[in-house]
């Protein structure tokens, strides 16, 4: 696959010794194409430029679906007290064009939804009792052989495809592009990145162990999370403990049932107290030595730890050592492959439910202009 993804690359610059790419995209093509394949045993064909109406409603679910943002408490509200039939029909009737686009982009992952299971499906009737590569062909044969109270239904298992991707997708694609980006800007630590993959086996085994890859790439998951905010719901009266004071110096916070809690995993992996004065600054090389004995009192209870990008225990991200081989792997790709240098433009990056980057563009009057959609234009060159 990062074969393939080069191979598109070195076809867009041909014929010139430079170009403008927009890098985002390419990232997306990629990791949509992995986590079909791997999760699914399909072929999407998004590296190959195939232009399907799921590819299309993939790269655009996520800035459809910000827009709503605001809207977000009421739709929670609607979800919770009107029964789903009841809510289909007002999905329908909402004069809203954002919210109407958003449900043809659903009735589009319904559709290509259910050919992935059908088809998948047929592969394991085929097969037998034989081992599968894919996620989804393995679940399917689980879900066969379980009693019949704990199956899950057609539904549930459509619905485990349409999460397998946005999770795998959008998120994962996020990430690659903000990594390019930080090595772009910071072309001595993509040379020394570039350097250390050259020189080494480019088996898989030793890929996973390059000290200065993971430190590239803990560090840049560790500064930015792709989805810098996670919310849950409190399921009983709690006291939660708080390391750090706030308000009337209290090291506790009294949280009643039902409340609504938002954490930030971007502040808690930037926290100067744990990390230090240069806990806001890009620097992989914390990584190589001991880190300060402050982030080990701090005892962060993160599955990636010592961060918090991927979440902490049951409700975790569930797919994160997958994400992050697929991110050693594609960057090991591109970076020996490819030179990146900085576009035409700046770049800003916001979130709306997920990281992603915009061109900033000044208009004559010196204001500027909104934004036209995700984009990371970079200037992009072969390696000699």
């Amino acid at each position: 696959m990062p074969a393939k993804l080069a191979d598109t690359m070195i076809s867009i610059i041909k014929g010139a010794d430079t170009k403008e790419i927009n890098v985002l995209d390419l990232c997306k093509r990629a990791t949509l194409e992995i986590i079909g394949q791997a999760g699914f045993g399909y072929a999407f064909g998004a590296i190959e430029g195939n232009q399907s109406p799921y590819i299309s409603v993939m790269r655009n679910f996520m800035p459809t679906f910000s827009s709503l943002f605001r809207f977000k408490r009421c739709i929670s509200w609607i979800l919770f007290f009107i029964p789903r039939a009841l809510g289909t029909r007002l999905v329908e009737w909402a004069p809203s064009s954002y919210i109407q686009r958003l449900r043809k982009m659903a009735d589009t992952q319904n559709e290509y939804s259910r050919h992935i299971l059908a088809s998948r499906k047929a592969v394991v009737s085929e097969s037998g009792d034989g081992e599968f590569d894919d996620i989804l062909s393995t679940l399917i044969c689980s879900n066969e052989r379980a009693d019949e109270a704990e199956r899950l239904s057609e539904d549930q298992l459509r619905g485990q495809i349409n999460t397998f991707v946005f999770a795998g997708f959008e998120t994962t694609s996020a990430a690659l592009a903000r990594i390019v980006h930080l090595i772009t800007e910071l072309p001595h630590i993509q040379t020394r990145l570039r350097e250390e993959l050259l020189n080494a086996n480019p088996d898989l085994q030793s890929l996973d162990k390059l000290p200065y890859l993971n430190a590239v790439v803990r560090e840049a998951l560790r500064l930015h999370p792709p989805v810098p905010t996670i919310e849950r719901c409190a399921i009983k009266d709690w006291v939660l403990p708080l390391r750090y004071p706030i308000k009337d110096n209290k090291h506790e916070m009294y949280i009643k049932k039902g409340t609504r809690v938002l954490i930030s995993l971007s502040r808690a992996n930037r926290c100067r107290e744990t990390w230090g004065e240069d806990a806001d600054e890009f620097r992989p090389e914390r990584w190589l030595s001991s880190l300060p004995q402050s982030v080990t009192d701090a005892k962060i209870l993160g599955v990636y730890s010592p961060i918090m990008t991927f979440g902490a225990g049951p409700r975790s991200c569930i797919g994160y050592k997958f994400a992050i081989l697929e991110l050693k792997i594609v960057l090991s790709r591109l970076v020996k492959t490819f030179r990146f240098e900085p576009g035409q433009h700046s770049i800003e990056w916001s979130a709306y439910g997920c990281l992603s980057p915009h061109v900033v563009r000044k208009l004559e009057d010196g204001t500027i202009a909104p934004h036209q959609g995700p984009a990371l234009p970079l200037m992009v060159s072969t390696i000699q």
